[in-house]
Order: C-alpha cells, then structure tokens, then sequence
C-alpha cells in the first residue's frame, strides 16, 4: 500500500515502510522529511533541546533504560569488554600511562582522554582520544569526522602497523571472570 508524503517540498508517494507509524497509523510526512525537520528543529532550538535531554537524563525510567542497554552491550561484547577490562588493569597497575593529550593532531584537548582499541586482538595498542574526536571517529557523518578518521588511521598505520606491532594477541574464547 502506498501513500502521499504531505510535506509541501517532498509531495512523494511511496510505499509505507517509508513512513513512522503512529498508533498503528502512518504519520503525515515520509520518514526522510521528518528527519531532516528534526534536525532543522534541534538545530534552530539547541538550547532548549540541550536542556531537555540534560532534564531526561536523571529520569529513573531514562536511567533503568541506560543500564539495561549497557547490560545488553556488555553481554553481546564480551571479547571486546575483556580486552578494555585488560588494558585497564594494566593502567591501574601503572605499566600503561595516558598520554597528555588528544592524539589528533587538529584537537589538542587535555580532559577525559580514552584509549582507541582499533584492533581487539592487541589490547594495549591503543591511541588517545578526546570524548569529542572518538565520538566523531565512531558514528561522526560529516567532513570533519571523516577527516579525523583519515588522521586517526595514519597515527595507527605509523604507531603499530608500519611498525610491526609487536604486542600478543589475545585469544577469542578467554574466560571472564
């Protein structure tokens, strides 16, 4: 079954997967323009948004949802949760120490550095990285999150790979304790 988009820019008719249903109904306008008005909206009215999802955060329902997606990711990453739980420990044992900086050479924050694991296997081959640039490297779409990628590739290329990373992998099936 098909159905027209009521956006006067788009005016499309399509199938009804591209529409968001409401009370089991479709909504008014295709999914792609709703996307992009939210994203007019949230742009126009950061602040007020910012805001909002500051007041949502303490919820206790918000805060159960957190926690039981956590639970879910820590259950679905188990090779990936050990490697972090390794790598810590040996930050707590002071046998790694964090570097000064965001080790993306166009950022040069200082605060809340994390260590980039761009390959499990070797968990203590890590780069360090601002909240704001791994966030970007990770689910970043525009020009400058595809540019820290490219700059983020080459310090791993130049640190480990181009220099034989040298460090022992882990196996896949290790036991969490």
């Amino acid at each position: 079954m098909n159905k027209k988009c009521l956006n006067s820019n788009c005016g499309k008719t399509l199938s009804l997967s591209e529409f968001y249903m409401r009370s089991n109904k479709p909504e008014a306008q295709c999914k792609s323009c709703r996307k992009k008005r939210t994203a007019e909206l949230r742009a126009k009215r950061s602040e007020h948004f910012k805001k909002y999802e500051k007041e949502r955060s303490v919820l206790v329902k918000r805060r159960k949802h957190q926690l039981a997606k956590a639970i879910r990711h820590r259950e679905t990453n188990i090779f990936e949760n050990s490697a972090r739980r390794l790598f810590n420990a040996k930050i707590k044992n002071g046998e790694v120490v964090k570097k000064d900086k965001c080790q993306n050479s166009d950022c040069c924050r200082c605060d809340f550095l994390q260590a980039h694991h761009h390959d499990y296997n070797k968990p203590f081959e890590v780069i360090w990285l601002c909240p704001s640039c791994h966030t970007q490297y990770h689910v970043g779409t525009n020009n400058d999150a595809e540019n820290i990628r490219k700059i983020i590739n080459k310090i791993i290329y130049q640190t480990y790979i181009g220099s034989g990373g040298n460090h022992e992998p882990i196996r896949r099936n290790c036991s969490i304790s």
